[in-house]
């Protein structure tokens, strides 16, 4: 729920300051985006729901700020610290990573060394795409990756496929905190 929603908040803008700049209506742009944020307000004010999350993730990183999370039971603390160990692995290994096809079990042993106390069903795997391939196949991989990704949003909004950039521009969005 909260990567569409992020996506939608953040696509949507974008893609409204990107045609409203090609189209050199100002005026438009700032009154849009002047709606799109006290509508923001508004439902974050009035509505549950966004607030909610918006506690759900200031606590979860309260938790794993005072390490209180022994359990490794809260969704973003599990995200945040697979993805640590996964930094960890690329930089052990900054040359060729640890290869694609053990990136798992090395996260595993670091685990069991670590965080005996975590089930094996609630450990993490990496959730950042960038760091799983820098972990896997090295910074020098890792980088040309981004470079692979990053081309084609570049491509779009150059251009003037506004629609296709921001939809894309969601996508790379996703892989902060989702592999695939």
């Amino acid at each position: 729920t909260r990567t569409g929603l992020l996506c939608i908040y953040i696509s949507l803008p974008v893609y409204l300051a990107s045609f409203c700049l090609y189209k050199k209506a100002y005026l438009v742009l700032g009154v849009s985006l002047v709606i799109l944020g006290g509508s923001g307000v508004v439902l974050f004010q009035s509505t549950g729901t966004v607030r909610n999350k918006v506690d759900y993730v200031l606590y979860d990183m309260g938790q794993i700020r005072q390490n209180i999370n022994s359990d490794n039971q809260l969704s973003d603390t599990r995200r945040l610290l697979s993805d640590r160990l996964g930094w960890e692995i690329a930089v052990k290994h900054p040359l060729a990573g640890v290869g694609i096809g053990d990136v798992k079990d090395v996260m595993k042993n670091m685990y069991d060394a670590r965080y005996p106390e975590f089930k094996p069903e609630t450990r993490g795997h990496i959730h950042n795409q960038f760091i799983y391939i820098f972990a896997g196949c090295g910074f020098l991989m890792g980088f040309l990756f981004i470079i692979c990704v990053l081309a084609p949003l570049l491509i779009y909004f150059k251009t003037r496929l506004f629609v296709l950039g921001t939809a894309y521009l969601a996508f790379v969005l996703v892989l902060f905190w989702e592999p695939f």
